[in-house]
């Protein structure tokens, strides 16, 4: 698919794991010349540089740490010095903990708040004189700013304050005499943080319907959001949901959405998956597991329309 991306120069933060990787490789596929960041040394740093240099192209792996501004400054200054331009600027990198409000202490919210809403902040304003017409500013939020998740308060603060950063530049930088920067937020539910620039049949989707004993419901409930770091953490990974059955009693269904199967295979054959198995096993007395490929999404259009207004649009 021709995404028009062909020669521009990109910028993408937190771009070796997870979808931020699947961003940078996304673009680097469509002809996009990227620059992306990490925080400290990993397999993943080094396995993207050689995928990266397989594609070819201008690209170029910074070590930076986006809590810090002077890092962010000297970030920036890699993109002017090597591109002297940016076509797209994706804000990905991000930090997230989960530890109970009344425990949560001022330097953990701070470094929370700090690399997720003011380093996006100061990565678009170092940006902004590298943009240029028909440059687009991309950050990626959650849906955790509209409904609020428990132990994750000071997570859910930093992407609710980033939608009205978002909101607000988006107006600002629309205005005569700013530069025309379309800026986006895109929710972090993993196709639509994607859609942009993933095709479609990038996820692999593993779906699993679990029994749970009688009775123990809620515990079971608590301890998978408890533990599920322990997936969603792994680079491969893309998101995972737990939804209770509206029709069998004590039927629980999990997805996850991983990068491609063999890195999930990856994971399903690691030490730490089979302690995440191990945690939930007291509560599950039977289930099963299926796998797929995603092939299409759709974004929908949920707004305070009501059912009528929709319905005289048409």
């Amino acid at each position: 698919m021709e995404l028009g991306l062909k020669g521009t120069k990109a910028l993408v933060t937190g771009g070796t794991r997870g979808v931020g990787r699947g961003i940078v490789l996304a673009l680097a596929r469509a002809g996009a010349d990227v620059i992306t960041c990490y925080r400290q040394e990993s397999d993943a740093v080094g396995s993207l540089e050689r995928e990266l240099k397989e594609i070819g192209g201008d690209h170029h792996l910074v070590r930076a740490d986006l809590a810090e501004p002077e890092e962010i400054a000297s970030l920036l200054g890699e993109c002017t010095t090597r591109f002297g331009r940016l076509d797209t600027v994706v804000n990905n990198a991000g930090a997230i903990s989960h530890i109970p409000y009344g425990d949560l202490p001022l330097d953990e919210w701070q470094r929370v708040i700090n690399t997720n809403l003011t380093a996006t902040h100061l990565v678009i304003q170092h940006a902004l004189p590298l943009l240029g017409e028909g440059s687009s500013v991309i950050s990626i939020g959650s849906k955790v700013a509209e409904v609020g998740i428990p132990m994750r308060a000071h997570y859910t603060a930093s992407k609710a304050a980033l939608v009205g950063l978002t909101r607000s530049l988006a107006k600002e930088l629309a205005l005569p005499g700013q530069p025309a920067v379309p800026v986006r937020h895109r929710c972090d539910h993993p196709r639509r943080r994607g859609d942009l620039l993933m095709p479609a049949d990038t996820a692999f989707r593993v779906m699993l319907r679990m029994q749970i004993k009688p009775g123990m419901d809620a515990d079971f409930e608590r301890v998978w959001k408890e533990i599920g770091d322990s997936v969603t953490s792994h680079p491969a990974n893309l998101g995972q949901w737990l939804s209770r059955s509206a029709e069998e009693e004590g039927i629980y269904y999990i997805v996850s959405d991983w990068v491609d199967e063999p890195r999930f295979r990856e994971f399903e054959t690691s030490d730490r998956h089979l302690e995440h198995r191990q945690k939930l096993h007291p509560y599950r007395s039977g289930g099963s597991m299926t796998t797929m490929q995603v092939v299409a999404y759709l974004t929908g259009s949920a707004n305070g329309v009501s059912h009528e207004e929709w319905e005289r649009a048409r």
